[in-house]
């Protein structure tokens, strides 16, 4: 049997019983004769470990008197050991104070040793720069550069040593003079080895410069070498005339480009800062240039007839070198690395003849708009058709030009245009805006002008007209609304990438574009109403929609002129001064034997035969190809910012376009006819009964097309009906200045 289970921590009785009789395999035993034994086993065992404890305690008992003794023992020798420590330390107290006055004795000692040998090297150090200021003037003499080095080396360790002699600053003057001297001496040598790619012979300059503290001059050679060999390079190719200013660019960038990649793989084995040293010198070449790259561009863009496109091209150029330059960066430095001066400064040479063009973008932009508007032709004095197509044709061309500034703002600024860009719209949107409404003035003028029975246009000829303009309008504001989308997601982008490092300060328009912190703070402050706004172009909208209202008035008063004409000077027709009809008494005569007057039933058959007019005007409407559906669109697009007058101001969506005009249409007929009959200065007791006739005439003709007619009639209808001796009741229920004009035009006394 394995008792060692019984030792386990995780022991489970239940667990040892089970594993028990499963490995009982003796045949014939049943599992009460196999527990019977088992029981007696584990009694046997209990009593083995009980006799095996019983022994184990008794031994301990034995052997505690023992252990006590050792206890004392060891109590005894700590005691003495407490004391002896006590006596050394006491020992050590008694040596310090007496030898304390003898260690002050060897210390100062020591000091004066130190002074002495401080002297000793001051006094060696003095006669030195005395012996090397004597033999300076043989070895320059000589021309050994070498041995020059290692003497004004030894010199300067001594001036370090004499910092506090009297004449110490003119010892630094001779020692600068002589170095001097020396940079004389080497620099013919340091040219050839520039010359000839020579790394060996350069890099032992360097270190020599270095020894001497003078490493910034062989960088200063190093960046005039490579800079003229560079501004040889840019000359050279100005001045030959089969060049254009772009390509000259694009060839010299490549120039530096090629200079860029291999003056880093040579510096490499000559300068512990290879990438510091080639940025610098090339941008100690960009800035020597600045002025006359600055030069070649004015002269080039004198001669462009798009100032902006031409520049936008050459900035594309820079660009591309920009880019190039970054690559090289990127795949050697970290992005930690790419945020220092020397790279700041690149990145600033590189754009810096483009600023002055970016600073004034917002004036360029502005002049180049207006010389785009005039060379857009809008209209044909002579023949109305082509002057609508015209002014419908130029939407789209106003457009291309208009995305073209949002295109070139992003190209040309990096997006730091943007902060001019809303009264760049505003100021182009406001002139094409006031050229439209002038069209569609001289239009108006000219149907309101015609000739009698020489009209060049109907009616329904110009209402068909002024619909294309309804449309051209709803194209206008369609786009402006996309345009404005557009710009605002574009400003936003733009504003991010102020608040997102970019991989090199080359790529950073902070860096590069923003001339300063002022520009910063507007960006921001654009960043702010761009994002609470989300418009740009508020303005313009606001402009359109007055456009909008000016061509539904035109057309509006196009389908509205005949009824006008058969309103005019109703109020002064004689027929309502009389008393009978056709020299008949007939005010006496009951009001169903009477006939709506001529004038009424030309308005009232005019009207039922508007939708049949309107229907070929608004077929587009019910149209399913995308042509008629954006025409459609565009349609509702206007008569959404231009309401057609006497409509209603709620939202008309999903309305028909030919019930929206005929609803105008009747409502601004019987507006115009109360104002007509308020008009009437006296109406005899027939003449009431007359146009009662009329105006229950035009309301059935109303009721016929599904339409209402309108409270100031119905009142009126209500007044001339009422006896003189209900009047004032009836009166009581409308205006007060309806009823007074209603008494007196009926001569009624109350």
């Amino acid at each position: 049997m394995d008792y060692s289970k019984f030792l386990d921590d995780s022991f489970n009785a239940k667990d040892w019983i089970n594993a028990s009789f499963r490995s009982n395999k003796e045949s014939g035993i049943t599992n009460d004769q196999y527990a019977t034994t088992l029981v007696m086993k584990l009694q046997l065992l209990v009593q083995e470990v009980n006799n095996v404890i019983e022994e184990t305690s008794q031994e301990v008992v034995s052997n505690l008197p023992r252990v006590l003794r050792d206890i004392d023992g060891i109590k005894h020798e700590a005691a003495m050991l407490q004391e002896q420590m006590k006596n050394i330390k006491q020992d050590v107290q008694k040596v310090e104070q007496d030898t304390s006055k003898s260690m002050q004795a060897l210390l100062q000692l020591d000091t004066i040793k130190s002074r002495m040998e401080q002297t000793s090297e001051a006094l060696q150090q003095a006669d030195n720069w005395t012996v090397l200021s004597s033999e300076i003037e043989q070895v320059i003499q000589s021309g050994d550069a070498d041995l020059l080095t290692t003497k004004l080396l030894a010199m300067q360790q001594s001036l370090r040593l004499l910092a506090n002699v009297p004449d110490y600053d003119d010892r630094c003057q001779h020692l600068e003079a002589l170095k001097n001297r020396l940079e004389t001496l080497v620099s013919p040598n340091i040219v050839d080895a520039l010359t000839n790619d020579s790394q060996d012979t350069t890099r032992h300059y360097v270190k020599m410069f270095e020894s001497i503290n003078r490493l910034p001059q062989i960088y200063r050679y190093y960046e005039h070498f490579h800079k003229s060999l560079l501004s040889k390079s840019w000359h050279e190719l100005t001045e030959r005339g089969d060049n254009s200013l772009s390509k000259s660019l694009a060839l010299f960038y490549d120039t530096v480009v090629s200079t860029f990649h291999s003056q880093v793989s040579w510096c490499s084995g000559v300068f512990d800062n290879p990438l510091q040293v080639v940025c610098q010198m090339v941008s100690a070449c960009l800035q020597s240039l600045e002025k006359d790259m600055s030069l070649c561009l004015s002269q080039h863009l004198e001669t462009q007839d798009n100032l902006l496109l031409s520049v936008t091209q050459l900035k594309q150029v820079t660009d591309k070198f920009a880019h190039s330059i970054e690559t090289v960066l990127l795949d050697s430095m970290s992005t930690a690395d790419l945020n220092t001066t020397y790279v700041i400064q690149l990145g600033k040479a590189m754009y810096a003849p483009y600023l002055p063009y970016i600073s004034n973008y917002g004036k360029l932009e502005a002049h180049y708009l207006v010389e785009q508007l005039n060379s857009i032709e809008l209209e044909d004095r002579r023949f109305v058709d082509t002057s609508i197509s015209k002014l419908a044709d130029s939407v789209a061309q106003v457009f291309r030009v208009a995305h073209e500034v949002d295109e070139r703002c992003r190209t040309l600024t990096g997006g730091v245009g943007y902060l001019h860009i809303t009264e760049i719209y505003k100021q182009f949107f406001t002139d094409y805006s006031t050229e439209v409404k002038r069209i569609l003035v001289n239009f108006g003028e000219r149907f309101k002008n015609q000739p009698e029975g020489q009209a060049e246009l109907d009616s329904w000829a110009m209402f068909s007209y002024s619909l294309q303009i309804i449309r051209a309008v709803g194209e206008i504001i369609t786009d402006i609304e996309e345009l404005d989308e557009k710009i605002v997601g574009n400003i936003l982008i733009s504003t991010d990438q102020l608040s997102v490092p970019s991989p090199s300060p080359i790529s950073d328009m902070k860096v590069t574009l923003i001339a300063s912190e002022e520009q910063l703070c507007q960006f921001e402050q654009l960043r702010e109403s761009v994002s609470d706004k989300q418009s740009i172009l508020t303005v313009v909208l606001k402009l359109l929609r007055s456009l909008s209202e000016h061509a539904h008035k035109l057309a509006f008063d196009a389908v509205f002129s005949q009824i006008a004409t058969h309103l005019h000077l109703l109020s002064e027709s004689q027929v309502w001064l009389s008393k009978s009809a056709g020299g008949a008494l007939t005010a006496d005569l009951p009001m169903f034997s009477l006939s709506p007057q001529e004038y009424i039933t030309q308005i009232g058959q005019y009207i039922m035969t508007l939708p049949q007019y309107l229907d070929p005007f608004t077929r587009d409407a019910t149209s399913e190809t995308s042509e008629a559906s954006s025409n459609n669109l565009a349609i509702d697009v206007a008569v959404k910012y231009g309401r057609l007058p006497y409509t209603k101001l709620q939202d008309r969506e999903g309305e028909s376009l030919d019930s929206i005009w005929l609803e105008s249409i009747s409502r601004a007929t019987m507006h115009t006819y109360c104002e007509e009959i308020l008009r009437i200065p006296q109406i005899s007791a027939h003449a009431v009964n007359q146009l009662i006739t009329d105006i229950d005439y035009l309301i059935n003709v109303l009721d016929d097309l599904g339409l209402t007619p309108i409270d100031k009639l119905q009142s009126i209808v209500a007044l001339l009906k009422a006896s003189p001796e209900n009047f004032i009741e009836v009166s009581r229920n409308v205006p007060k200045s309806l009823s007074s004009a209603l008494q007196v035009m009926r001569s009624i006394e109350l």
